[in-house]
């Protein structure tokens, strides 16, 4: 069976192998679509592997794109995420296009499986990975200036587990200037039709 990648917002840089789709006309975008408008024009069950990179930030409805990353995903597909952390004004704020940041609970909350509160999203999706990243590693915004020991020290302290990532997003996160981003695996969880 073909493994078929799905780059979300894939901009200028495509996941290799994925077919991209972005709101601009960027070299390597495959379709050319609004992620605010739904339904995207993809069949369901299409993906068993999907990336979404610093994409969720920028859109206007957060829950109906995590619907439509279900709608699209086969079953037991695996969903990449990355989002900048609300705890850091800088990857946060330093774009005019971002219209929020995430938190682990969003995560947790709304779209995982048993989520408190994931009546507003009906998606079943198992929680794999979550982790808060002190930079992000794309060595283009000046992060290598940080000593990579306290990257790597604020990295290991703070995701130990779930209750050190809370605390430190609630208490130890501003002390340090924030985590810049916050990486999510999800596997798709949902009967095959």
């Amino acid at each position: 069976m073909e493994k078929k990648i799905l780059d979300l917002g894939c901009g200028k840089s495509k996941v290799p192998g994925a077919i991209g789709i972005d709101h601009s006309d960027l070299p390597g975008v495959d379709i050319i679509h609004d992620l605010n408008v739904f339904p995207y024009p993809l069949d369901d069950d299409e993906f068993s592997q999907i990336h979404c990179y610093h994409v969720l930030e920028h859109v206007e409805d957060v829950i109906g794109v995590m619907r439509e990353i279900y709608r699209v995903a086969k079953p037991h597909a695996r969903i990449f995420i990355r989002v900048p952390h609300a705890s850091c004004s800088k990857s946060l704020w330093m774009d005019p296009t971002h219209k929020r940041g995430f938190t682990t609970r969003t995560f947790i909350d709304y779209f995982s499986e048993d989520a408190e509160f994931g009546y507003y999203s009906q998606v079943d999706f198992r929680l794999d990975i979550l982790r808060m990243n002190y930079c992000i590693y794309d060595g283009g915004r000046g992060t290598r200036k940080i000593p990579a020991f306290f990257q790597s020290f604020c990295n290991r302290l703070a995701n130990i587990n779930l209750l050190t990532q809370e605390l430190w997003e609630r208490v130890l996160a501003g002390y340090v200037g924030g985590f810049e981003e916050l990486y999510v695996e999800l596997t798709v969880i949902k009967n095959p039709h």
